[in-house]
């Protein structure tokens, strides 16, 4: 009687491309003859494994991963550097003649290798300051991606990190066509992030949504004005990137929210002389303006909302106007924090612009 691993390659082929990608990985512990074979199969053949998170943390004694699956259910593999074993569910495998980092990213290797589907995020968090060199994870894994040429499809990644120096290589890792959403978040308050060469990768390009708390230096505003949401950690902006960033807001088919985080804004009055009177609501002063797609000309019309010539209007002009979108802009001090604020650029529908407030028309100049 043939034994399985006698079979021709096409009969194993089939015998693979019907197995999940558990079933795969015990095949792969039956023998060496199958781990060659499953080893050397062309990444078309092997199943999906359709995880759809997978998050690494990476701490001074152990590394973590956590992966989801798309049946909502999750897997933590524990690494310990002290002790240099793996522990996964009740079983506990350990290392002699291994670095721990190596059998961490062989893992992510063969979760890689498996991966067809899009995960939906994938999240590292770098806790470990004082080993980021040429044995850290992202050093190791980047290896491992630019050999193989395959990089991670996921819709989101996120960074957290107390050192910068890995953000460039790290968004290297996703594929710029599937990548929609980028977050960096920063353990330590004092780092400062130039956007320079990240802002030249394509991932940062093609990507929609930006999350940043990092403060960013050295950047220009044509940067981030692609992103339609943004929120981002800066020292000041000066009231002529304001403007530009108004413009392009204003302009943009795609922009919905950005939100600027900062510790000082001293421009108060340029704003002014650019964009006239503010609203003001206790801590806050706000401007509104019409976006380019929803101007409507209208005779003898006031800036202002709720002008006489609506009186006369019949229900459907109500209804029309009332269902437009502008553009709201707040600058927010924070009462607690003399050096805070908050910027911020968002839809607004223009029923609910406050009595007494000008909507001003659109102008691209």
């Amino acid at each position: 009687m043939t034994s399985l691993v006698e079979m021709p390659e096409h009969i194993l082929d089939k015998v693979i491309g019907h197995s999940n990608f558990k079933d795969v990985l015990s095949l792969r512990q039956v023998c060496r003859d199958f781990r060659n074979f499953i080893d050397n199969s062309k990444d078309s053949k092997l199943p999906d494994s359709k995880f759809v998170k997978i998050e690494i943390s990476c701490m001074k004694d152990e590394i973590i991963s956590k992966i989801e699956d798309s049946d909502d259910s999750s897997h933590e593999i524990e690494y310990s550097k002290t002790k240099n074993s793996r522990k996964y569910q009740e079983k506990k495998t350990m290392f002699k003649n291994s670095n721990i980092v190596d059998v961490v990213v062989r893992d992510l290797e063969w979760i890689l290798k498996f991966q067809k589907s899009t995960f939906e995020e994938v999240s590292f968090y770098l806790d470990d300051i004082e080993n980021q060199n040429d044995t850290s994870i992202h050093t190791k894994l980047n290896n491992i991606i630019n050999a193989s040429g395959r990089k991670i499809k996921t819709t989101e990644l996120s960074i957290s990190t107390g050192d910068k120096s890995p953000i460039i290589q790290m968004l290297q890792f996703a594929d710029p066509e599937t990548l929609k959403i980028i977050q960096f978040f920063s353990m330590d308050d004092s780092i400062q992030l130039e956007l320079g060469g990240i802002a030249r990768m394509e991932q940062w390009k093609k990507a929609k949504e930006l999350k940043c708390d990092f403060r960013v230096v050295n950047w220009q505003v044509d940067d981030i004005s692609h992103f339609s949401k943004i929120t981002i950690a800066m020292n000041s902006i000066s009231a002529r990137d304001l403007d530009f960033l108004r413009k392009a807001f204003l302009t943009s088919s795609k922009a919905k929210r950005w939100f600027f985080e900062m510790r000082m804004f001293n421009e108060n009055q340029e704003i002014l002389r650019l964009w006239g009177p503010a609203f003001d609501i206790e801590n806050s002063r706000q401007w509104y303006f019409r976006m380019k797609d929803s101007e409507k000309e209208e005779d003898d019309s006031d800036d202002s909302v709720g002008s006489e010539d609506s009186d006369d209007s019949d229900d459907s002009d109500y209804f029309e106007e009332a269902s437009r979108e502008v553009l709201r802009i707040v600058v927010f001090q924070e009462d607690h924090f003399e050096q805070h604020y908050h910027i911020r650029f968002n839809t607004f529908e223009l029923r609910a612009v406050p009595d007494g407030a000008i909507v001003h028309n659109y102008n691209g100049n």
